[in-house]
């Protein structure tokens, strides 16, 4: 298993579409979608866009009223829906390339930054809620149990939208519950693989 470096988080993996393709790590093209789902929230409820239904979701079900930080946040999409929304959101992320690509009202609130080693810049229970998603599997088990603490450490409540399946060649994939299992989560911590219903709960 290879965990990809800071550097390859670049226009190759985010948009493999518009420069030199290095890696099958990431994604062909990763833009917003548009479309009216229930994937998040019911159908009439749908803001016509996949992330802000997510962050529309989050706000609903966590009563987001806090402070609050995505790990690994990509181009900010989930942090653009939180705070169209009201919330106080902020995100995290180790590409350049990724928060250049963010909405310029929402790139203040965004910080280039590497997670393993930047959440013990954040002070005890800083933020009310943390959420990551398909971010868990960029680290190996070996780095995943200090980030464990200092999450568990910054904030009040955490979810994380978990990978099991992918390119085991670049990403440290395991099945929910075994990432529950192995590693010291703050009691209440929820996971959620992606399909209604599949919610774990530490």
């Amino acid at each position: 298993m290879t965990i990809l470096k800071p550097n390859e988080y670049d226009i190759s993996y985010f948009d493999g579409r518009k420069g030199p393709y290095r890696h099958n790590a990431g994604y062909t093209v990763y833009e917003k979608w548009f479309r009216v789902n229930d994937d998040f929230v019911p159908h009439a409820q749908s803001t016509g866009e996949y992330w802000k239904d997510f962050a529309l979701k989050l706000k609903l079900d966590y009563s987001l009223e806090g402070k609050v930080l995505e790990i690994g946040c990509a181009k900010g999409f989930v942090i653009e829906g939180l705070r169209d929304l009201g919330v106080d959101a902020y995100g995290i992320d180790v590409s350049q390339y990724a928060i250049d690509c963010a909405r310029e009202d929402i790139k203040p609130h965004l910080k280039v930054a590497d997670v393993r080693t930047d959440l013990s810049t954040y002070q005890d229970n800083e933020f009310d809620f943390l959420f990551s998603r398909w971010t868990l599997g960029s680290f190996t088990d070996e780095e995943l149990p200090l980030m464990v603490e200092q999450m568990n450490r910054i904030s009040n409540q955490q979810f994380h939208w978990v990978m099991e399946t992918g390119n085991k060649k670049y990403y440290n994939l395991m099945p929910v519950q075994e990432l529950i299992d192995k590693f010291n989560w703050k009691q209440g911590t929820i996971f959620y693989k992606g399909n209604p219903g599949e919610i774990f709960k530490k």
